[in-house]
């Protein structure tokens, strides 16, 4: 979704990352209230099987279901870090609006 967008459920997600965001294919993904409360939690997926270890941009897609009575919120997309060191972590907001 475009910022500050409405969404509603099934929330479909498409895009692309940056190289190294994925580990085998996959990157976390979730969606908050502005209190930061967990509505939705999923993985994004690589749209082309392998394209995540070829050092490039990656196409994904994602599917997260909620409800929810708040009015606004953000997608957080998560860079998979399986080291777990926080130097790896790194994630990207997008404010959306819930309808």
């Amino acid at each position: 979704p475009q910022e500050n967008s409405a969404v509603t459920s099934p929330l479909t997600i498409t895009g692309d990352v940056p190289a190294g965001w994925m580990f085998e294919g996959s990157f976390p993904i979730k969606l908050v209230t502005e209190q930061n409360k967990v509505i939705a939690r999923g993985l994004a997926k690589e749209t082309t099987p392998g394209s995540w270890s070829n050092g490039k941009p990656v196409a994904f897609t994602a599917q997260l279901t909620f409800v929810t009575s708040a009015s606004d919120g953000n997608l957080v997309l998560e860079k998979d870090n399986p080291s777990g060191l926080p130097e790896n972590d790194a994630s990207f907001l997008i404010p959306v609006k819930f309808k």
